[in-house]
């Protein structure tokens, strides 16, 4: 059963079925939340309270509507009231970048100092590049999720990269 199966499934009146969802993006939210928050509790509790956002809007859910998208949208709103909340405004590199468990193989060799660096940019230079690089997502992709168009995501992703090297000097 496919995203928009489950979703109809639960909006008929089943919903036992969201636990599908859960299983399948679970993880992926989980890397999510890590990245905007750095703190494996605060992502762990963030992404729990998404996944009841999204429970509690299944029945404002338009079918047709991509998932993934929807749920990044709930999981970025929250992560950001979290932050907010909790005056995590700029993740400590040590306590969340590092858990390296819940990234790609793929970021896993990636010097520490890169991970530190990432961690001390804003968030929107961080969920740019985490988004492009960590997740290898395209272009239109990220715009999809952002609800932006994907022009304003390739000038995002540029500044990004830009303040990333200038942080690092000339190593990147």
């Amino acid at each position: 059963m496919d995203d928009q199966g489950i979703l109809r499934h639960c909006q008929e009146g089943d919903a036992g079925k969201f636990e599908l969802l859960v299983k399948a993006y679970e993880r992926e939210l989980m890397r999510h939340a890590l990245m905007w928050l750095g703190h494996r509790e605060d992502a762990l509790d963030t992404v729990q309270e998404t996944l009841m956002k999204a429970f509690r809007a299944i029945p404002r859910f338009r079918q047709g509507q991509p998932v993934y998208p929807w749920l990044y949208g709930i999981l970025r709103n929250t992560c950001i009231d979290a932050a907010r909340h909790r005056q995590h405004d700029r993740i400590q590199a040590r306590a969340g970048w590092s858990d390296r468990e819940c990234f790609s193989s793929r970021t896993a060799d990636r010097g520490s100092e890169l991970w530190e660096h990432l961690g001390k940019l804003e968030a929107e230079d961080r969920e740019m590049l985490f988004l492009k690089h960590v997740d290898g997502r395209s272009y239109e992709e990220i715009a999809a999720l952002l609800e932006i168009p994907a022009g304003t995501v390739m000038s995002r992703l540029s500044r990004a990269r830009a303040r990333l090297r200038s942080r690092m000097g000339a190593k990147v």
